[in-house]
């Protein structure tokens, strides 16, 4: 199980099937059966409009991805199914283009080692995905209609990645690139789609599994990379500074193991900045801030997380506004829980979704409602 935050729209995805392109207002939906239909939904102020035309894919969707562009209202619906091929539409207000394939034989696993963001400003469409056999993380972007070449990352793994991330350099029209393997190592890279550079090996004894590591930009542009090892209270991290990867003052301990970090950097890049979320095995939730060389204002929101289902969490910038908001689903309840930050740094009381059926996790997905308090 997931949880998702794009600005003020929130999504529980229960598996990996259901997508946020908010604040394109857009969210993604795979159909219980069969799983080869996937329907684009328009997000209002306080309801969740209709499914539109369903959406057929060649096989059953495993992965669905909808990143949107921060300076235009591209949207792309990135998918992966169940025979391993990797392919894109693009998803504008006069309908859905036909899918475009990247690559076949990515593994299917969970997560699938898949990315995909936008260079900003340009509105290019990248690419980062890992195929079955091989070490080697690959990246493509798509412009016109098309895929340019395949490159490689230039990082060195011992095994073929278990899961792969990219974010978006506000204004550069660089991505961050991160991958893991299951062999320990934790690597970045930023590529420009011509040239790679601050290639590093952030970690070779890295035991978090797939969950407890995460990336952003701030938004004055030095990349951030947060992990955990397995069993660890203290949050690591890397900040490029001056060319180098160095580790910042002041990341969290928390009191219990650490179990999930999700970053999160302001969409607009105008106001606000960057924020992390880490979950404990106690189900402890700290808040803190992100910036260039340092951590701070680290504050513990929650003690209910649950602590049973992948710990799900997510957080996210309201956009111009630079308010914050933190979901995440409390052990003992049948909806998720919110708490937002405004922008003079003064946390609210936590309020909570409208209720959702646990048992729907054998269909893929769940319901989403906005609450109206947040228009």
């Amino acid at each position: 199980m997931t949880i998702s935050l794009a600005k003020a729209c929130l999504a529980v995805s229960l598996a990996a099937r259901c997508a946020v392109g908010a604040p394109g207002q857009t969210l993604l939906s795979v159909d219980a059966a069969p799983l080869t239909t996937f329907r684009p939904r328009t997000v209002g102020v306080s309801s969740l409009g209709g499914a539109g035309a369903g959406i057929t894919a060649a096989a059953d969707v495993r992965r669905l991805i909808a990143p949107r562009s921060p300076d235009s209202s591209a949207i792309s619906a990135v998918m992966l199914d169940a025979s391993g091929t990797l392919a894109v539409r693009t998803i504008t207000d006069s309908g859905t283009s036909a899918a475009i394939t990247a690559a076949t034989g990515v593994p299917v696993t969970t997560p699938a080692p898949v990315a995909a963001a936008y260079f900003s400003p340009s509105g290019t469409l990248v690419l980062a995905y890992a195929s079955a056999g091989s070490t080697a993380c690959t990246l493509r972007t798509f412009t016109g209609g098309a895929f340019t070449a395949a490159v490689t990352a230039p990082f060195t793994l011992s095994s073929t990645p278990a899961r792969v991330e990219l974010a978006t350099r506000p204004g550069s029209n660089e991505v961050l690139l991160v991958a893991q393997d299951s062999t320990q190592n934790l690597a970045a890279t930023i590529w420009n789609g011509t040239a790679f550079r601050a290639t590093e090996t952030l970690d070779n004894a890295y035991t978090g599994g797939t969950k407890r590591w995460d990336l952003a930009w701030t938004p004055s542009g030095t990349p951030v990379v947060a992990w955990v090892r397995a069993a660890e209270t203290a949050l690591r991290a890397r900040h490029l500074v001056s060319s180098r990867w160095t580790t910042p003052t002041g990341t969290p301990t928390l009191a219990a193991a650490i179990n999930r970090v999700t970053l999160a950097t302001n969409p607009t890049f105008r106001t606000g900045g960057a924020a992390a979320a880490i979950a404990s095995d106690s189900g402890e939730i700290v808040v803190a801030d992100i910036g260039a060389s340092s951590w701070s204002s680290a504050i513990s929101i929650a003690t209910n997380a649950d602590t049973t289902l992948d710990n799900p969490l997510d957080l996210a910038f309201e956009g111009r506004g630079g308010g914050l908001v933190c979901a995440w689903l409390p052990g003992t309840a049948d909806r998720a829980s919110l708490r937002r930050r405004d922008s003079s740094g003064i946390w609210a009381a936590a309020t909570t979704t409208a209720a959702m059926d646990r048992g729907c996790r054998r269909s893929g997905w769940s319901r989403k409602t906005p609450p109206t308090a947040w228009s």
